[in-house]
């Protein structure tokens, strides 16, 4: 288990974690159930724009000033709005909402849990020679830096990480290289709050695990000044 604490600069660029689940009362019942309960924490309600391809999408955000709880039919996710507030401190804020809400009896079954990063690494136009993965291609020569997106699936237990590699993109007017990754417990249970909590947690665990000693090269990511616990 790596004790990675932050890179500087901190390539996260986006952060989410997503958690799927069958409900007991219709979406418009339990947001109000959820508001009454966390609005102190989270005061704005904001209602997110239609999206007709995606049916399983959160509706609405919760929100303060810098972190966001969306709500939707089937799904509740938390993300950093600007930038990433760390993990002892996401991992606090989830854990505080979802104990004013355990009591509420909106979950029955949770479908998937899961925890996603997107790294972008400014003026890298070429992250895949600074990774460990062993690359296949199906023909003879590796198509060009250009835009190329490479998948590798990893299994660790029962949590499944799907890495994204993309070269040489613009992001924010800015050219550099995305690692996306993305772990997930995927098995139907039931719903029980120490049990999410600790798989949000191992998600979290093996996601780390996987980027610092799996995915990048240890000499690229001392190049970021990594800070340890």
């Amino acid at each position: 288990m790596s004790n990675l604490i932050k890179l500087t600069p901190d390539p996260i660029s986006f952060s989410v974690v997503e958690i799927k689940f069958s409900s007991k009362v219709p979406v418009d019942v339990f947001l109000g159930m959820i508001y009454n309960n966390i609005k102190d924490q989270y005061p704005t309600l904001q209602r997110h724009k239609e999206n007709k391809i995606n049916k399983v999408y959160p509706k609405y955000a919760l929100l303060d000033e810098s972190f966001a709880v969306n709500i939707g039919s089937n799904i509740i996710s938390f993300a950093s709005i600007k930038d990433y507030l760390g993990w002892d401190n996401t991992f606090s804020r989830i854990k505080d909402v979802y104990t004013k809400i355990d009591d509420l009896e909106i979950f029955d079954k949770l479908t998937r849990i899961g925890l996603r990063y997107i790294n972008f690494f400014e003026d890298i136009t070429n992250i895949t020679e600074h990774t460990n993965l062993n690359l296949h291609y199906d023909f003879d020569t590796p198509p060009p830096i250009t835009n190329q997106i490479t998948s590798s699936f990893l299994v660790e237990d029962d949590i499944i990480c799907r890495v994204n590699i993309q070269n040489n993109v613009l992001e924010n007017n800015k050219k550099g290289s995305i690692v996306d990754i993305d772990c997930s417990f995927n098995s139907i249970i039931d719903y029980d709050l120490e049990r999410l909590l600790a798989y949000i947690d191992k998600c979290h665990t093996v996601e780390k695990d996987y980027f610092v000693n799996k995915i990048i090269k240890k000499d690229f990511l001392d190049s970021y000044n990594p800070q340890y616990k």
